[in-house]
């Protein structure tokens, strides 16, 4: 029997974040001084979890952010390219008030074959960090993993694979709890009870 611990974790503020623009995989923007701040506070809020290994996104934002706490809890980590954002086409680096209000209520919403012209879908983003986390299940020997990634792969992985969480996303400086266990995955239910999963449209870095 196979058990692990999995923490994802979404990286600190970008001047893009605080801009309100959609930022995607193009818009390769580095942490500001909050997102920074922020990093080293999801660190201590980690503490007491004995993390061995972080596999990250290759995007500045999620890799600094993992250096940080690789860096403060002497954590090895890995860069795993399928742990990037969601592809978002045309929409990447424009402000979300420039998005047109359809596409916009989409974006935000739980729409799995929705996406922006030219990128991927919400179900297809969600595939793909899905996978990697199984992959990561069946050829890692560490038994508690952080996985440092981006907020809307992270809704989309919960809108599609975990029905009763659709429409949700995930603070920045609360990890999420996903246990795997022979091939199955589940949310820790404390996560759930403590109501920390928000609206996305109500995230606030």
């Amino acid at each position: 029997m196979k058990h692990i611990d999995f923490y994802l974790f979404r990286h600190g503020q970008t001047g893009g974040n605080f801009e309100k623009r959609i930022l995607g995989q193009k818009y390769d923007v580095s942490l500001n001084a909050k997102g920074i701040f922020q990093a080293n506070e999801l660190s201590d809020n980690m503490r007491d979890i004995p993390l061995q290994i972080i596999f990250t996104s290759p995007l500045k934002r999620a890799l600094e952010t993992a250096q940080i706490i690789s860096q403060k809890n002497n954590i090895p980590f890995i860069i795993k390219d399928e742990l990037k954002e969601c592809n978002f086409g045309y929409a990447e680096e424009k402000l979300k008030s420039e998005i047109s209000p359809d596409e916009l209520k989409c974006y935000l919403s739980a729409c799995k074959n929705f996406c922006f012209s030219g990128g991927e879908t919400q179900l297809a983003a969600a595939t793909r960090l899905m996978n990697a986390l199984n992959q990561i299940s069946e050829t890692s020997d560490k038994q508690y993993i952080g996985i440092s990634t981006h907020g809307d792969i992270v809704r989309y992985l919960l809108s599609n694979f975990f029905d009763t969480l659709t429409g949700y996303s995930i603070p920045t400086l609360i990890p999420l709890h996903l246990m795997y266990e022979d091939g199955k995955f589940e949310i820790d239910k404390t996560f759930i009870s403590y109501r920390l999963l928000i609206p996305p449209e109500k995230l606030i870095y």
